[in-house]
């Protein structure tokens, strides 16, 4: 095992590229040999946790805007496949684009006898 991976500007700059490509931090980290615990630490600093932010950011924007262009254009088949970035966005950003499950209504006040 070699020497820890330091959080470098460098090292900052191919992680982060790698999120705004869709990755999760923890494994595109781990392409470049960075452990989870070093990660843990690397998003309590503020340039760290900022860089992957906007990394995040980016892959929304990309893939919203070609949600966006699938809606607007049609391929040569007749069809965009807008499916894959929706799906990512999903679950990449659950909070804002996953489908809210919904709890069944209960209505005391009605009664059906059969």
């Amino acid at each position: 095992m070699g020497a820890p991976v330091k959080c470098t500007a460098e090292v900052v700059a191919m992680v982060a590229e790698r999120v705004a490509e869709g990755m999760p931090v923890s494994h595109a980290a781990a392409l470049l040999r960075v452990n989870k615990n070093s990660i843990t630490n690397w998003m309590k600093r503020k340039e760290f946790g900022r860089a992957i932010a906007e990394a995040k950011a980016r892959f929304m924007q990309r893939q919203v805007e070609l949600i966006e262009k699938a809606g607007k254009n049609i391929c040569k088949n007749g069809y965009m496949q807008w499916q894959a970035s929706a799906w990512l966005l999903e679950r990449q950003f659950p909070d804002e684009f996953a489908l809210q499950q919904r709890q069944p209504q209960s209505n005391p006040g009605f009664v059906l006898n059969i």
